[in-house]
């Protein structure tokens, strides 16, 4: 429990230490004082970013505690704009909003208990993900007996997802990995609109793999265990979920990309990390 109170000692000190560094990249960062007052003013800045914290409508999303002790600032979905208003050729420079890397594995919660095991992650929310509609290299496959077996945890100022793939359909996950063997597969990357990003896509001749859409109700169970707004979660559904691309060309990858409907899931795992003592219900199920 020692490792709790920790997580909530750093908590409030990162948040300062987080708003001290953003100033200094504005150029606005206020000069260190003497070394006298120097202690007085550390904790009147992290009292002071606690009481800020607990104001209504205040994130503390952007500062979150490895096992370690170490304070580290997560890519905050939060900061999405609405819509990216630059030149299309030039829609991926820029980007910070790599918030998770995807994992495959033929038995999710070996590679789970495994990776906490050696770094500490979790704790890990496991759901299955099943699919309204799922299109791989543009032909629609057959998806009614596909599920993904997926767990979700916290890893530092990111989170890892796990997928095991139950079912035979082509996906990202049978076109890049071994199904016998764990391996990584993509990461993940945050968009504003996923219809700007497929014609991006497009304009940049880079593949698309694998566009899946929600099995709606399984949507909604998992947006009322994330505290998702379900009306937007049926106001989404005839839209794509996530879509998968290759990168391989560029830089020898592929990369998931998913819209701000996929924070709220995100949120819950980088917050759960904060008061967890690092070992009591490592595994936790979500919706359906």
């Amino acid at each position: 429990m020692d490792n709790a109170i920790d997580r909530r000692k750093f908590l409030a000190m990162g948040t300062a230490a987080a708003l001290t560094g953003a100033a200094a990249l504005a150029g606005c960062a206020p000069q260190p004082s003497a070394s006298s007052q120097s202690s007085a003013s550390s904790q009147g800045e992290a009292a002071s970013a606690g009481a800020e914290a607990e104001k209504p409508g205040a994130e503390m999303r952007e500062v979150t505690v490895t096992a370690a002790g170490d304070v580290v600032t997560t890519n905050a979905a939060d900061r999405l704009p609405q819509k990216y208003e630059g030149d299309l050729k030039d829609y991926f420079k820029g980007r910070d909003f790599v918030h998770q890397i995807g994992f495959y594995a033929p038995d999710w919660k070996a590679f789970a208990q495994n990776h906490h095991d050696l770094f500490g992650s979790g704790p890990f929310f496991h759901t299955t993900n099943t699919f309204g509609r799922l299109i791989y290299r543009g032909e629609e496959v057959d998806c009614s007996n596909l599920k993904f077996e997926a767990c979700y945890g916290g890893w530092g100022s990111h989170s890892i997802e796990v997928v095991q793939q139950v079912g035979d359909a082509p996906t990202m996950f049978t076109e890049y990995n071994d199904m016998d063997a764990m391996g990584m597969n993509h990461i993940h990357l945050f968009v504003e609109d996923m219809d700007q990003a497929l014609e991006a896509c497009e304009l940049l001749n880079i593949p698309v793999i694998t566009i899946g859409y929600s099995d709606l109700e399984a949507a909604l169970a998992k947006a009322r265990a994330a505290g998702a707004d379900e009306e937007a979660v049926r106001a989404r559904n005839s839209k794509p979920s996530f879509v998968v691309i290759d990168m391989r060309e560029q830089f020898g990858a592929m990369v998931q990309l998913v819209t701000s409907g996929a924070t709220a899931l995100h949120n819950m795992v980088i917050d759960s990390m904060v008061e967890w003592d690092g070992e009591t219900d490592l595994f936790r199920e979500i919706g359906a």
